[in-house]
């Protein structure tokens, strides 16, 4: 527990002056009522009585308490905000590491349709060849067996005689 507090040790700037006579003493009473009349339910340090005193000793404990557990509480909630920001950080970075990679097998899956594509479109354009060449043959030929061969196996729909 903290030690109790010393309010002589902490004194006020404008501090007021001991009275130099009765007139000063009276001046300063004047003062203190005024004061006391202003702030309704408030009393000076030497108007307490020994059971009000400790009383407000043990509130000021009491505060001084508190203060400590909410500071306690306080480092506590920072402590595991650092730690939750922190593996939100690394979960954000392997994210965006696992959507780099995404994106890259996507690019390469695209190149890789795209030089099929281009296979497929030279083989069909191979096979348009020799088609035409398969009929060009026929014709010079109508009973050719090489040729009629030929464009019977490009033309499988087409009925072998």
């Amino acid at each position: 527990m903290t030690a109790p507090i010393d309010w002589d040790d902490d004194p006020e700037p404008h501090a007021e002056q001991q009275p130099t006579g009765p007139i000063d003493w009276a001046r300063q009473q004047q003062a203190a009522r005024q004061q006391n009349a202003e702030q309704p339910g408030r009393k000076l340090l030497d108007q307490l009585s020994d059971r009000e005193l400790t009383a407000l000793y043990v509130r000021a404990e009491a505060a001084e308490a508190r203060c400590d557990s909410l500071d306690a509480a306080a480092s506590e909630f920072a402590a595991r905000a650092i730690h939750l920001l922190t593996a939100a950080e690394a979960e954000r970075d392997a994210a965006e590491q696992r959507a780099e990679q995404a994106e890259h097998e996507r690019d390469t899956a695209c190149r890789a349709f795209n030089a099929k594509a281009l296979a497929l479109d030279d083989a069909l354009a191979a096979i348009a060849r020799v088609r035409q060449l398969a009929t060009d043959w026929a014709v010079l030929r109508t009973h050719g067996g090489a040729a009629y061969e030929l464009r019977a196996a490009l033309n499988p729909q087409e009925p072998t005689p």
